[in-house]
């Protein structure tokens, strides 16, 4: 018998359990840990001056959303070829 199909031969110890258990343990406490702790976009009418775009890359297409300062390049560089981000740009006043 190779040496590799002995290996799954041998029990769980009770060490591998314990190990096992910490990590499941983990898993349970850190995901709504991580879920309630993590950072959420702010909800739409909250002031903030934004543009949203989609664009089409290599691996497919990408939804593009920048704010404030760092609109006004992203709109300089990219309005010219869409028409959507143009009309949101002008609103906001990027393109001046």
């Amino acid at each position: 018998m190779p040496a590799e199909s002995q290996r799954l031969l041998r029990r769980i110890s009770g060490r591998d359990r314990w190990f096992l258990g910490l990590l499941v343990g983990a898993a349970l406490v850190g995901t709504p840990a991580a879920v309630l702790l993590a950072q959420h976009d702010p909800a739409p009418g909250t002031g903030a001056r934004c543009v949203t775009t989609t664009r089409a890359g290599i691996m497919g297409a990408g939804t593009y959303k920048y704010c404030g300062a760092d609109a006004i390049p992203f709109c300089r560089t990219f309005a010219s070829g869409d028409d959507d981000l143009t009309a949101q740009c002008q609103k906001f006043g990027f393109l001046r």
